[in-house]
């Protein structure tokens, strides 16, 4: 602490002290101290303890025993007692156990990494190991020898199908519903464009490559690099366990307990003024705590690798390629839900002689080496979720050695910590920064290696592929019926994108054994919009699932707001957003599950494209900037008044008056209050009634005549057929295709040789439900009356008679009017 301590600060580390002290004295049954005595100590320890007193406390529990601490603890009693220099003889004491309390008022220092924790000899490392393995194998021979690694999860008896659902063999997950990730691990192989996707992914090579997979939560990255780990022998880590715990805690407790919580590591070195020793000791408590992990990790697969061997005649398969990878995905396979051999045996060698783990490391690769037969390949280590560690500890390593206010994260010693060994470094997440790869890859350690930006890795944008994944879990006659033709096509639109959404859905409509599969899924649309419930069929429910915490984000990066907003609203007027150039902001989209990368991956992540094209997502954004302070709509109608300003009307009035034609027809204005008729012309008998927006589309069925159902939908507040007001048709075809009723969008921005800026549709309320085209020629002008020749030209661009007659369009679509 420096000489410079405010009073504040005094008191705060006098009451710290304090609140400690008791703890400790409490601990070895020490009667309390008094306010006084703690002060006198307080006095003296101000000037010189560290920046957090629980390093002395901590350090005083993890001594070997009680009986080792009497004669300390005898000492601090007659210090609390008599008061007195003895203070100093106390401090002293502890600092040759364990933490150096320096009496200089400029820094607090701290003893070599080496001596800061017991360390284990030789001979415990080898006892520790082998009583541990030793310990497990019956577990592990348990697991090669089973059908499935892990247990499969029981439908309810009493549902439907429930012994088609049982003879799927859906692997149990840790909340006891079919775990949706691990079903079928081990396919991508018996699909060419999967298994193209694999060979970029794990690359045969004997040289270093580091590997860098990003994308937005829930595209596959993690499926992607479990089917790779099928296929290539390796190791996978992950920086956070979610919570149907899959993978082993071990790196996660790495680096929030054992590296963080060591009592020599500096969290903040900006409030360090010796931080060049400081940031070596933490690269060297880093290092050794990485160091232990994969010792533990390669103990066990050699271990496993020689089981399995002497288990099928001296063969390793490609099936317990997949064992091993069940086994590190879930650690609980083989015990208890809370059984994890991966962290036990790290946190047991935890603290052994860093010597001798380099020896046992070098012994085990050559070891593998052997086994698994490397010679033209090395060993696979995937690290996932490095988001997490791109965000941990952020002051706590130097980017440079002459600055302490440039600090990073420790990801770095991480990749450094694997990359120093025989392995494939692969890192997967939802964002990484530019600059932070770049200090990865300027390492020495790195110099000879190469790198593979991964972006894309498929999603569910093709409707085909979608259902052929649903069909798979469906019994054939509910693929055939009628209602599941429609759950395809409305699925293919509601669903739309990343593989976890279609997934999560797939799982709720399995466990309640295919009932009421409609209801299911506007469940699902309608807890993910807060508010909306899809119109496109009917009846309705409430409840569902949520699949991003859209308030949570805002608090982790309220920038996005304003960005959002211009993206929504341009989505829910034109049905598209143009892709986002990839930058901080972009990948802080990516990062919070708004966006994804585009499926055009050109391997240089930086100038990769973002999309946000989601209608689910896009959907909750857009019900969720609603409840704010600016409602959506006034965004919209302050884009359009902008736009008009700036473009003559090109743009903006069209829209703006798309929003009040979406809000207007509510089937309680007459029509005569909202269109003004021309005098000179008898005003029609449905001037009188109301009408309602609706939107006209297919629902994948054919009627009785052969001719594909068309459904018809309101368009309401609360509900509605399609995520979007408009549809921005800039070719004929895609006009086309809205007047062909293949798009849900209510309102059509058609193309510039059609005519009409505007298309719609109503319904009036009568008996015959009648339905009426709208055709709309906007002209934006500062005058209160547009001039007549402006309205002699307006005229026959609503007219349908005339509508693609221009000469150009003749030109651009010779065969228009033949087809």
């Amino acid at each position: 602490m420096a000489s410079s301590t405010t009073d504040a600060d005094k008191v705060a580390i006098y009451k710290k002290l304090h609140k400690e002290l008791c703890r400790f004295f409490k601990l070895f049954d020490i009667p309390e101290p008094s306010d006084d005595n703690v002060h006198k100590l307080f006095i003296y320890v101000a000037p010189c303890i560290g920046k957090d007193v629980q390093d002395l406390i901590s350090i005083w529990k993890r001594r070997s025993s009680r009986s080792s601490n009497a004669q300390l603890i005898e000492k601090l009693r007659h210090a609390t007692e008599d008061g007195g220099d003895d203070y100093g003889f106390i401090f002293h004491e502890c600092q040759c156990c364990s933490h150096t309390i320096s009496h200089d008022l400029n820094a607090s220092n701290k003893i070599p990494v080496s001596e800061s924790v017991n360390t284990l000899n030789h001979n415990q490392v080898d006892e520790i190991i082998s009583s541990y393995l030793s310990e497990i194998k019956p577990k592990l021979e348990d697991l090669l020898c089973r059908e499935e690694p892990v247990k499969a999860w029981v439908p309810d008896e009493t549902l439907p199908y429930s012994e088609f659902l049982k003879n799927l063999k859906m692997p149990a997950s840790a909340s006891n519903g079919p775990d949706m990730l691990l079903h079928d691990l081990g396919n991508f192989k018996r699909n060419k464009q999967l298994q193209q996707r694999i060979k970029r992914m794990f690359q045969n090579s004997q040289l270093p490559i580091l590997r860098v997979i990003l994308n937005t939560s829930g595209a596959g990255k993690t499926r992607s690099v479990l089917e790779g780990l099928c296929q290539k022998w390796g190791l996978y880590l992950t920086c956070h366990v979610d919570t149907e715990a899959r993978g082993s805690m071990d790196l996660e407790n790495t680096i929030n307990k054992h590296i963080e919580k060591d009592p020599c590591f500096e969290r903040d070195l900006s409030d360090t003024l010796k931080f060049r020793t400081a940031h070596d000791t933490n690269c060297k408590i880093a290092g050794r705590r990485f160091t232990e992990l994969i010792l533990a990790r390669l103990c066990i697969l050699e271990f496993f690798c020689k089981l399995a061997r002497d288990l099928s005649s001296g063969n390793l398969t490609d099936e317990h390629k997949r064992l091993w990878v069940f086994l590190q995905i879930r650690p609980s396979c083989i015990g208890g839900l809370h059984d994890d051999i991966f962290n036990d045996l790290t946190e047991r060698i935890m603290g052994a002689d860093s010597k001798y783990v380099e020896v046992l490391l070098r012994a085990k690769f050559n070891s593998l080496d052997k086994l698994l037969d490397f010679s033209s390949n090395r060993l696979y280590c995937v690290v996932d979720e490095v988001q997490v560690a791109a965000t941990s500890l952020k002051h706590a390593f130097l980017t440079s050695a002459e600055d302490s206010t440039k600090t990073r994260p420790i990801l770095r010693e991480l990749a450094l910590a694997i990359h120093k060994y025989p392995m494939n470094l692969t890192l997967t997440g939802t964002a990484l920064d530019k600059n932070l790869i770049n200090e990865i890859m300027a390492s020495p350690v790195f110099k000879e290696t190469g790198m593979i930006t991964l972006t894309h890795f498929g999603a569910f944008n093709i409707a085909a592929e979608q259902i052929a994944y649903m069909k798979q879990f469906l019994p054939s006659p509910l693929v055939t019926s009628d209602t599941f033709q429609v759950l395809f096509d409305r699925v293919s639109f509601w669903l739309k994108g990343r593989y976890r959404i279609t997934a999560t859905y797939m799982k709720d409509l399995i466990i309640t054994g295919f009932q009421r599969p409609h209801r299911m899924l506007n469940e699902f649309v309608r807890l993910s919009t807060v508010v909306l419930i899809p119109g496109d069929v009917s009846p309705q429910m409430s409840g569902g699932f949520c699949p991003t915490d859209h308030e949570e984000q805002w608090e982790e990066v309220p920038t996005l707001e304003s960005t959002l907003r211009i993206y929504t609203a341009q989505y829910w007027m034109r049905s598209s957003i143009d892709p986002i150039t990839a930058d901080q902001e972009s990948f802080e989209l990516i990062a919070c599950g708004f966006a994804r990368y585009a499926e055009n991956d050109i391997g240089n992540h930086r100038a990769a494209k973002i999309t946000l094209d989601e209608p689910l997502v896009l959907l909750a954004l857009g019900e969720w900037l609603q409840t704010l302070d600016v409602p959506l709509a006034e965004t919209l109608r302050a884009n359009a008044a902008r736009a008009a300003t700036e473009a003559n009307g090109a743009n903006g009035l069209e829209e703006y008056l798309a929003l009040y034609f979406s809000a207007v027809f509510d089937d309680a204005t007459p029509l005569k209050h909202i269109f003004q008729f021309h005098e000179d012309i008898p005003t029609p008998d449905w001037a009188e009634r109301s009408a309602t927006l609706v939107s006209l589309y297919p629902v994948g069925i054919a009627g009785e005549d052969g001719m594909e159902v068309v459904h018809l939908a309101p368009v309401g507040h609360h509900m509605r057929p399609s995520v979007t007001i408009g549809k921005d048709a800039s070719s004929f075809e895609a006009t086309l295709n809205w007047l062909h009723h293949n798009d849900r969008a209510p309102i059509c921005f058609p193309d510039r040789y059609m005519g009409p800026d505007i298309l719609f549709v109503l319904r009036l309320r009568d008996e015959q439900r009648s339905l009426i085209w709208v055709a709309l020629q906007s002209k934006f002008s500062k005058q209160n009356i547009l001039p007549s020749t402006t309205l002699r030209k307006a005229v026959p661009t609503v007219t349908p008679g005339k509508f693609y007659g221009l000469r150009v369009c003749s030109v651009t679509y010779p065969h228009l009017f033949q087809s």
